[in-house]
């Protein structure tokens, strides 16, 4: 009897998921999100269409920048184009060490780059996290406690892909170490599809005292 009850509770658990499916496909067609012509009453605009293609590729005018800015919410989810950083825009934060033990210390340090939109407004920020430890016996970094990337204050166009590219010294190594890392965003929007990405990346110096050093990019 007990066989039984468990063979009829299993074919209603698949019965179930064979109602559940076509259901939720049927929801999602009724939303139209699946439909070509979702945007059929607001299409996408051509001449917006090649000043996005023209920004992509690095050959857009200010006219195309002026164009795009005519439509404010388009304008909040298309990253300036300009490589140009500021201060504000790449920054290195740490708090000092994380232990120290008789002549081992260990910090850390994250390396962050933003990307704005036309109109200034963030859409995401990259982070690259290392923490190490060094000693002053033989002055070495003498291990990588943690290396890591991740993204913050992303806006809704933006979409996280591939860890790009990776590398970082062995250790323990004489004075210095150091950690590369960069990241794939895309970037997608109504009408206009995924359009662009951009690459931003980062390469720290880490020393066996405390200190470090950087570059990074938001390309």
């Amino acid at each position: 009897m007990k066989g039984l009850m468990d063979m009829q509770v299993r074919r209603l658990a698949g019965l179930r998921r064979l109602l559940i499916v076509p259901l939720a496909l049927a929801t999602v067609g009724a939303l139209g999100l699946f439909a070509p012509s979702a945007f059929a009453d607001d299409p996408a605009d051509p001449a917006v269409a090649a000043a996005l293609a023209r920004i992509n590729d690095g050959t857009y005018t200010q006219d195309d920048i002026d164009l795009i800015k005519t439509d404010p919410v388009l304008a909040d989810e298309v990253p300036d184009p300009s490589t140009n950083l500021s201060a504000t825009d790449v920054l290195a934060e740490d708090t000092g060490p994380l232990i120290t033990i008789d002549s081992t210390s260990c910090w850390y340090v994250t390396v962050t780059v933003r990307r704005r939109s036309l109109l200034g407004h963030t859409l995401y920020k990259w982070h690259h996290y290392v923490e190490w430890c060094g000693t002053s016996s033989g002055k070495k970094v003498t291990k990588w406690r943690q290396r890591s990337d991740y993204v913050s204050d992303a806006s809704s166009v933006v979409y996280v892909r591939e860890l790009t590219a990776e590398s970082h010294s062995s250790t323990p190594i004489y004075n210095v170490a150091t950690s590369f890392r960069e990241r794939h965003i895309e970037y997608c929007v109504a009408k206009y599809g995924c359009y662009t990405s951009h690459y931003p990346h980062s390469k720290i110096w880490v020393y066996w005292w405390g200190g470090y050093t950087y570059t990074a990019s938001n390309a």
